[in-house]
């Protein structure tokens, strides 16, 4: 029997994911309007044992405004000017109670938006520690799921071989069949974890951090918030996303990183693109 080319590998895995797309699809039909998590990005076959490690250790409502409070009394407004005075600077927090703010920044809406930032960062600090160590996300070596799904692909090979030697029906794997292409997708889709898009090794997919995506995203939820206190203080804001996503370590310093001038230049940047 010849050896298992990387065309075959691809045609194995081809035919594995149209077989699972028509099972979902199947689903659809017999459940309409309803939302399957198959079809959220990144559409993986596979099990993501990551995000209910972090839903599971997400924080309350209450959680989350304690610690936003307790970060804007770390850092210094404007920063780092303020560092630059003799008299002991403001902080954020004394800024925002004395512009009477505080009471719309635990809106319902910009105490989710920092919830969702958050927990997308504690994701993407797991996935980066998983992929820096060439693990999957189930913590197994990278190694490990590119053999078996080799291996198993080799397999669906040798069937067909035999199969094709003695003359035998494709019935006769009518049930297993399916269950080893199963197996074959799952581990194809830790090995090319955007196989929509093309396979591409996981090593040399670092986790996405989006950054300026969550930036934006928090700006346009603090503009609302402060909307009915007609308060326009767009250095503010960009004072307030900078408290979002610096680490701790670094707020517990009373520093800010990236710098609310970095923030503010993104935020800027992409509002004249979208003009």
């Amino acid at each position: 029997m010849a050896r298992l080319s990387n065309k075959q590998l691809v045609r194995y895995i081809t035919e594995a994911h149209a077989a699972w797309h028509g099972k979902q699809e199947e689903l659809r039909d017999k459940f309409p309007g309803i939302d399957f998590p198959a079809f959220v990005y990144p559409y993986q076959p596979s099990e993501d044992p990551i995000t209910p490690r972090v839903i599971e250790d997400s924080r309350t409502r209450e959680d989350i405004w304690k610690h936003f409070k307790w970060r804007m009394t770390r850092v210094s407004y404007p920063y780092p000017k303020a560092l630059e005075r003799k008299s002991a600077p403001e902080t954020i927090y004394q800024v925002v109670q004395k512009k009477k703010l505080l009471t719309l920044l635990q809106s319902q809406a910009l105490i989710t938006q920092i919830k969702l930032t958050w927990f997308l960062e504690d994701c993407y600090v797991l996935e980066k520690r998983v992929h820096d160590r060439n693990l999957s996300k189930h913590r197994y070596p990278l190694r490990f799921h590119r053999n078996v799904m080799k291996e198993i692909a080799r397999h669906l090979q040798f069937l067909e071989h035999e199969a094709s030697r003695n003359k035998i029906p494709s019935r006769w794997f009518a049930e297993y069949r399916p269950a080893v292409l199963q197996a074959l997708l799952r581990e194809a889709s830790i090995n090319y974890p955007r196989m929509i898009f093309g396979l591409e090794s996981a090593s040399e997919l670092p986790p996405a951090k989006l950054t300026g995506d969550r930036q934006m995203e928090l700006y346009q939820a603090i503009e609302a918030a402060l909307l009915s206190a007609n308060e326009d203080s767009a250095n503010l804001a960009y004072h307030l996303i900078a408290l979002v996503v610096s680490p701790v370590s670094s707020v517990r310093k009373g520093k800010l990183e990236p710098l609310p001038s970095a923030i503010g230049k993104n935020v800027r940047d992409r509002q004249s693109k979208v003009k």
